[in-house]
């Protein structure tokens, strides 16, 4: 007969059963996906939950552990015990057999659980293998100039995930809906000298950076990726593993070829694709944008910029007749022009850029795109063709 008891601080339990509850699912199509999944043994306590798109897997910091278990409980049930328990200074858990009881304070829960765990899909730790490295506040700024630019809807499926590139401390990340893209580069802290390519999910790369992943500024974030080599595809299956502390997310990667980026992204050592620099107020620019994106609709939200030395006009004109118009400095000495642009993805772009006071592009003729472009990061955005 397994047994097992535990004693941790509540609010390491509360963080583990939160980061686990997070990821089953509340109203599963399988049932066994709403439970969070309980194994003891070898002085270690670690709580696992998958919905079969994102797994995780946490360990318990600090508990003391005597015996061992492995036992299923409701995730919804154990996160409203643990998180009423957060405050408390020790909480004493004991699995014996399909039960779970929970000592809080002079209150003892007891939930029913299951110890048929082999139908549970399998979670698995961090392999074996040389990892990159990251900071974790490195790695969450590349995060934040390239998530907002995945494609959510997409037909084509490979472009719902971001492009990973990496060799020992050179790294990239891409990402594109088709009608923009970003591109960041970091130096990252170590890697392997193998280089790796891959399409990562957006979910494991949110997880891994969220605060309730670790609240550590400094922490390190281990990203590992692992391929079925038995297929032959340029873009392999293969499973993507990211860790931060105690935590480790793991997912599929995204099936499927990339597209080819690299030639729309305007080259400006080429004459034909070199435009003009437009620089303004980030602050200013981000404010106007939505003033005028309050009279916008489901169906249209375009800014037109009419933009001519040392100034540059903002409207927009939507079908029923409103019209929004707002004029603003800006350093320019190119020749006047006219462009359209989405304003949701403007607005997306300077809050990715918001550490920075003046907001620069380049411009070419009206067909084509935006190019912004800063140390490590390279954005493109497409004008809207209005007919």
């Amino acid at each position: 007969m397994k047994k097992l008891t535990a004693n941790m601080s509540g609010e390491a339990l509360a963080r583990a059963v939160k980061l686990a509850a997070a990821v089953a699912p509340r109203n599963p199509a399988r049932p066994i996906l709403g439970n969070v999944r309980i194994v003891g043994g070898e002085s270690s306590l670690a709580l696992l939950a998958t919905d079969l798109d994102l797994s995780v897997r946490v360990e318990v910091p600090g508990a003391h552990v005597d015996g061992d278990a492995d036992i299923l409980v409701s995730a919804a049930r154990l996160q409203k015990i643990a998180a009423a328990s957060k405050g408390e200074e020790r909480i004493i858990i004991e699995v014996v057999e399909d039960k779970l009881k929970l000592t809080v304070g002079g209150v003892t829960h007891e939930l029913p659980g299951s110890i048929d765990t082999a139908a549970f899909p399998h979670v698995s730790r961090l392999p074996e293998g040389e990892p990159f490295a990251f900071g974790k506040e490195s790695l969450a700024a590349a995060l934040r100039r390239t998530l907002f630019a995945v494609a959510s809807k997409g037909t084509r499926y490979a472009i719902n995930g971001i492009f990973f590139e990496g060799q020992g401390r050179r790294t990239k990340f891409v990402a594109t809906d088709g009608k923009r893209l970003s591109e960041v580069k970091v130096r990252n802290l170590r890697g392997p000298r193998k280089r790796y390519r891959g399409i990562l999910p957006p979910r494991l790369l949110r997880a891994v950076v969220h605060r309730d992943a670790s609240d550590d500024k400094d922490a390190d974030v281990s990203l590992l990726l692992r391929f079925d080599k038995k297929k032959k595809d340029s873009h392999p299956p293969g499973i993507a593993f990211a860790r931060v502390g105690d935590v480790t997310y793991s997912a599929l990667l995204v099936e499927g070829r990339y597209p080819a980026y690299e030639g729309i992204i305007p080259n400006l050592r080429k004459k034909k694709e070199k435009g003009d620099d437009v620089t303004v107020d980030r602050r200013d620019f981000e404010k106007r944008l939505k003033q005028l994106d309050v009279i916008s609709t489901a169906d249209h939200c375009i800014a037109r910029f009419a933009i001519a030395p040392g100034s540059m006009t903002l409207s927009q004109e939507i079908p029923d007749g409103g019209k929004s118009t707002s004029k603003l400095a800006v350093e320019f000495k190119g020749e006047a022009r006219t462009v359209e642009f989405n304003i949701g993805y403007l607005l997306d772009l300077l809050t990715a850029l918001n550490d920075e006071e003046k907001f620069t592009f380049n411009i070419g003729v009206p067909t084509r795109a935006m190019l912004v472009q800063r140390e490590g990061f390279r954005h493109v955005l497409m004008p809207v063709r209005i007919r």
